[in-house]
């Protein structure tokens, strides 16, 4: 079987996607794909073997020739699209974050839950990314005993030019919340985000670092820093009592000349987690096509997410720490 994937946004992540699918993907092939300027989405068209291009969203997730659609468009579109998807009872890899809204969050469970089968992925990729997939293997197969604290940097050579001072939690720091959850199966219970007081140049505060702690008792720091300027860095070091796994940037090479010793970093997200990306398609894909729960984040690890991003916010703005009510998973989510 081949699948008929739809694309609703084209932009620098939306383009990335289509690429993936179109030439690194098996049993899939685009059938139709949508942005706003037509005129863009006809040119990537070109690129991808030509698939339809739609003249509205509402006409690509309606079209009998898509089985299956991606959402890459803006963070205030992706709740409505999603809820359209659904009801179509089209499979939707949703790009991060569901919403910024823990309610559109829910409406979209709700619908979910209705249709009776988990038709939602959210674009958490780390899940996929085999450094991540590595360190949580470690933890569970080798003799470590309990996590302790977890250190994280997610760092980025220079924001974009719309960057405020809130993205870092809702647009960033949300991916180390999915992560944590996933690694530890835990949930996060309480955030405090400090900030910066140091670079006067910016009108916005960077970096922050941002103290997790979990309901199973790690810890975990964060440094977010958007000014990195050397290169984008995701690391972690997972401290344990019987030991230490350390994340290390990935690098194929390491240069020797000259009297130096080197190797470079990613430019941005799409160059670290290119395998993630791939790897988080194809078995969103497979899931499709041989019927079973994806592996991904659903829409209720989304909603998760996106409830301490707001809690974040919370913090930052009254500067002190912020309680999350825990929630149980409901049946309906679990066994992944």
């Amino acid at each position: 079987m081949t699948l008929k994937i739809g694309i609703i946004g084209l932009g620098v992540m939306g383009a990335d996607h289509a690429k993936i699918i179109y030439s690194k993907t098996t049993n899939s092939t685009i059938s139709a794909v949508y942005d706003s300027n037509i005129e863009h989405a006809q040119n990537i068209s070109k690129l991808i073997g030509n698939p339809q291009v739609k003249d509205t969203a509402d006409e690509l997730i309606n079209s009998p020739d898509v089985d299956a659609i991606m959402i890459i468009s803006p963070d205030e579109t992706h709740a409505e699209l999603t809820l359209k998807c659904i009801d179509q009872k089209k499979p939707v890899l949703c790009e991060k974050p569901l919403s910024h809204s823990v309610t559109e969050c829910k409406n979209i469970i709700d619908a979910e839950e209705k249709k009776g089968k988990r038709l939602v992925q959210v674009g958490y990729m780390r899940r996929f990314d085999p450094y991540f997939q590595e360190m949580k293997k470690n933890y569970n197969t080798q003799n470590f005993g309990k996590a302790l604290l977890l250190h994280c940097a997610h760092r980025q050579i220079k924001p974009p030019g719309f960057f405020k001072s809130l993205m870092p939690i809702t647009n960033g720091l949300v991916h180390e919340f999915d992560i944590i959850r996933w690694l530890f199966e835990t949930e996060i219970v309480e955030i405090q985000v400090i900030k910066s007081s140091v670079r006067k140049q910016f009108d916005y505060v960077d970096p922050l670092f941002v103290i997790l702690k979990c309901a199973n008792g790690v810890i975990v720091d964060v440094e977010c820093n958007s000014n990195a300027t050397y290169g984008y860095d995701v690391r972690a070091e997972l401290v344990c009592e019987e030991g230490t796994i350390i994340m290390s940037p990935p690098r194929k090479n390491e240069l020797m000349f000259s009297k130096k010793h080197f190797f470079s970093y990613a430019s941005d997200f799409r160059q670290r987690f290119a395998e993630a990306y791939l790897n988080q398609n194809q078995s969103w894909i497979n899931s499709i096509l041989n019927d079973t729960v994806p592996f991904g984040s659903s829409a209720w690890d989304a909603m998760i997410s996106t409830k301490i991003a707001e809690a974040g916010v919370k913090s930052f703005k009254q500067e002190k720490s912020a309680i999350i009510e825990l929630q149980e998973t409901p049946d309906f989510y679990k066994n992944k």
